[in-house]
């Protein structure tokens, strides 16, 4: 999405951060409660040492999730303002800019 509707302006490639943040927290919160929702209905019989296991765990995949994608987002980002053209997708810039 940043190379289509964020490639405006390095200003506009920005927006593409807080976006992002934000359907990460909305995904966040629907595996939260979809977690509840399992842990009411089919794990009761467990032990609650496996919901808080599987709970921890999850947290830590959105956490590597969250930081992997702002992360990219933001060094692209950088990356228009220095240089003035958005890189590709998978890092790399145009020719002509190429030093």
């Amino acid at each position: 999405l940043q190379q289509v509707f964020f490639a405006g302006s390095a200003n506009q490639s920005e927006l593409a951060v807080p976006i992002s943040a934000s359907c990460l927290l909305l995904l966040c919160w629907l595996a939260e409660k979809a977690g509840q929702y399992l842990y009411k209905a089919d794990l009761k019989e467990l032990d609650d040492g496996i919901f808080e296991l599987w709970e921890e765990q999850t947290h830590e995949a959105e956490n590597d999730i969250a930081a992997l994608c702002l992360s990219f987002l933001i060094c692209q980002s950088l990356r228009y303002h220095t240089s003035g053209q958005l890189p590709d997708p998978e890092g790399n810039e145009p020719p002509a800019t190429r030093a």
